[in-house]
């Protein structure tokens, strides 16, 4: 490869305005993850020729392989213009504006992508991608399904997408994207067998959509599987196997079996730090293994695990992305669980100002940032200030996720808390009401939210009654 180098650079120098030259000791670079030289010899290819579209896309990979992705994003934008059939241009576009926090640009921008490409498996698994991170579960839901019927030509995938619309005008209900989801993991379990990943990616995907519509029994019975699965295809160790380990222990921290959640983390936590210490996937289960030391008053070990994440997020995707306001919002929350309020009200703040303008302002996630909010307010006795943010958390949430997910109990909960301290008994028993209704729905009568609640409640109605 280097002498090849050699080679090139020798005839350059008999022909210095050549710009398909560059070109090649740019591709050449890249291939040698010498970025920054790369960078140089697309930049000189550019000037030369600036109406070139893989001079421009060059010079966009080079950028982005550097993490300079305002950059990246203009040179992709350039070479699209300059060439509209490069659709990959659209895509890398896409991606680097996602990792730049701008969620709602890089949506929009993969929208277009499947438009022009719409039988492109990896770009629709772009798009499910992105409208996971944005909540916006049903469509991703109904994007992944896709892209896993698309990506194999067998006869059985084949005639499971037959009859299906557009999928620009293919709007599913929470329904619908759980029967596109169970049609997917049929059609490869019949075209490949339930072993292969393609079938795991698929029961993994429809488990989390179960655990996201607060469906807890489904979502453990799949994950479960997908497991076992994970741990008979690649061994106990393998970062595939993490990825189930992890998924599960989510779960499990949600209902509150809090025990087996910290040994699933663990055992997740041995597999990635075998990986190394600084891919975003070890930040996720610091994360996940802090919040089950949090949930146990393990206040210290907590914060060490989230000051770690929130150190590995910002390195690695810069300072707006919504996964930095994750671990700011962990940090936040477990200093006002210690009582240091305005150490903890500046990383709230930051988290809700990064997720409203990355993602929405009525992504579920200014919801959690929101309650937490409301939380350091009550703390505080600021009562009214309490009492707006949590407002604005259950409007959120009554609109953005499924009827009767366990967050809008949180919200009916606080909401209805705070109302009786105000004297505002009568509002705040029909929230308590709802509040316990749906989440012994949701999490069963034994979980011990419900329990902690149906308490509280029964003390709020001996109040109202007197």
């Amino acid at each position: 490869m280097r002498d090849r180098l050699y080679l090139y650079h020798e005839a350059l120098e008999r022909a210095p305005q050549d710009a398909e030259l560059y070109l090649v000791i740019g591709q050449q670079y890249l291939l040698q993850s010498r970025a920054g030289e790369a960078e140089a010899a697309f930049a000189s290819a550019v000037a030369l020729k600036p109406e070139s579209a893989r001079a421009r896309l060059g010079l966009a990979g080079a950028l982005h392989a550097q993490g300079k992705l305002d950059r990246a994003i203009a040179e992709y934008g350039f070479s699209y213009i300059a060439d509209a059939g490069l659709v990959s241009a659209l895509s890398d576009m896409g991606l680097a504006l996602q990792q730049s926090g701008r969620t709602q640009e890089a949506i929009a921008t993969l929208e277009k992508v499947v438009e022009l490409a719409p039988g492109q498996a990896a770009f629709q698994r772009n798009l499910a991608a992105l409208y996971a991170a944005a909540g916006r579960d049903a469509e991703a839901a109904t994007a992944g399904a896709r892209a896993a019927l698309q990506n194999a030509g067998t006869s059985a995938i084949s005639s499971s997408v037959s009859g299906l619309d557009d999928a620009r005008a293919f709007i599913p209900t929470g329904r619908a994207a759980e029967e596109l989801y169970k049609r997917a993991l049929t059609a490869w379990s019949q075209a490949v067998g339930r072993d292969h990943p393609y079938v795991l990616a698929n029961l993994g995907s429809l488990g989390g959509l179960y655990h996201t519509w607060g469906r807890y029994r489904d979502a453990e019975t799949l994950l479960r599987r997908a497991l076992r699965i994970r741990q008979q295809v690649f061994g106990q160790r393998h970062p595939e196997t993490a990825i189930g380990l992890a998924s599960l222990a989510a779960l499990y921290t949600t209902v509150g079996r809090l025990d087996e959640a910290e040994d699933l983390l663990r055992l997740t936590l041995d597999i990635r730090e075998a990986g190394g210490n600084g891919h975003p996937q070890m930040a996720a289960t610091l994360s996940a293994l802090g919040r089950v030391y949090q949930l146990r008053g393990r206040f210290a070990a907590a914060e060490r695990l989230f000051a770690r994440a929130l150190g590995i997020r910002e390195r690695g995707l810069g300072d707006r992305h919504p996964d930095v306001a994750t671990s700011l919002l962990d940090l936040g929350s477990v200093w006002r669980e210690q009582g240091l309020l305005d150490e903890a009200e500046p990383h709230l703040r930051r988290a809700l100002r990064i997720w409203m303008r990355s993602l929405s302002p009525d992504h579920p996630d200014v919801a959690t940032a929101l309650d937490a909010l409301g939380d350091l307010a009550w703390d505080r006795g600021d009562l009214e200030g309490a009492e707006a943010s949590y407002r604005r958390s259950l409007r959120i949430r009554r609109t953005s996720l499924p009827a009767g997910h366990v967050d809008t109990g949180v919200s009916l909960s606080t909401l209805g808390r705070t109302l009786r301290a105000r004297g505002r008994d009568e509002e705040a028993e029909r929230l308590y009401a709802e509040a316990l209704a749906l989440w012994n729905e949701a999490l069963g009568p034994e979980h011990p939210r419900v329990a902690a609640l149906e308490s509280e409640y029964a003390d709020r109605r001996h109040t109202f009654a007197d």
